[in-house]
């Protein structure tokens, strides 16, 4: 794992160890039954015969580049994302982003399309917490996860009646997953040793997931010549973040990313 993960992972379980403090894992099981929760079918959001569907992003900021929209208004930005035909809306919520957990109540509560949690989840206690705070989705990323925790919190997501994106940026990260149980899985582009982005990694992991697993491209994805060459790829989604939120005219944008009329 490389320094920056490390260091976030650290703090992670810091977190964690402090929300625990407040409210323990049997309570919040307990909160989370009471509740009788429904979640939103991510993965069919994403399943549009013919179409290579969208996730964006709300992102603030990243620790590489800092602050890409300061005054992004979260409540806001989701509204247009559905209205512009956004299928389903990642919310990061780890600290490093300027995300907090709040978020994915204040989005959910916007828009009637799914909801991913996007933060560095290794604990069960996360997973109960990304369903009691609104998510419909959470993200486990394969470099950070052993093959061991990979499957058992994928198993515990799936019994929640939620979604995952396994994502991988690496063949060692797809040598953890268990394709028999997996659903979704996401290429992340960018390089973790030096933060460089290349869709062609997307191209080279692809063709060593099944055809039945939705496969989303995460990360470099600023034009729509960039969706046509992962359409081409037969990739079934893509995950937008900066090139988004970057935008001067983010309405525009998203049009012009999912080819639509721009008028």
């Amino acid at each position: 794992m490389q320094t920056i993960l490390k260091k976030i992972i650290e703090v992670k379980k810091i977190e964690i160890r402090k929300a625990k403090s407040i409210l323990s894992l049997k309570d919040l099981k307990q909160k989370v039954n009471n509740q009788k929760i429904v979640t939103r079918d991510f993965k069919s959001a994403l399943t549009k015969k013919g179409q290579i569907t969208c996730i964006g992003e709300l992102k603030i900021a990243s620790p590489s580049k800092g602050f890409l929209n300061k005054n992004l208004n979260l409540a806001k930005t989701a509204k247009i994302y559905e209205k512009e035909g956004i299928n389903a809306i990642s919310v990061l919520t780890d600290m490093h982003f300027k995300g907090k957990l709040s978020d994915l109540r204040l989005v959910k509560d916007q828009v009637n399309i799914p909801i991913l949690r996007k933060d560095f989840i290794i604990e069960d206690y996360q997973v109960y917490e990304s369903l009691f705070h609104g998510a419909d989705a959470i993200l486990l990323i394969g470099a950070v996860l052993s093959k061991k925790l990979l499957g058992e919190l994928l198993g515990l997501t799936h019994q929640l009646k939620m979604n995952a994106i396994i994502e991988v940026h690496t063949p060692d990260d797809l040598e953890k997953i268990d394709f028999s149980a997996a659903r979704i899985i996401g290429i992340n582009n960018r390089n973790l040793k030096d933060f460089s982005v290349d869709l062609k990694r997307t191209k080279q992991l692809c063709l060593s997931i099944p055809a039945r697993i939705r496969t989303i491209s995460e990360s470099g994805i600023n034009c729509r010549a960039d969706m046509l060459y992962l359409k081409k790829l037969k990739i079934n989604s893509v995950l937008i973040g900066e090139g988004i939120v970057r935008a001067k005219n983010i309405p525009l944008k998203i049009r012009e990313l999912l080819g639509k009329k721009i008028c």
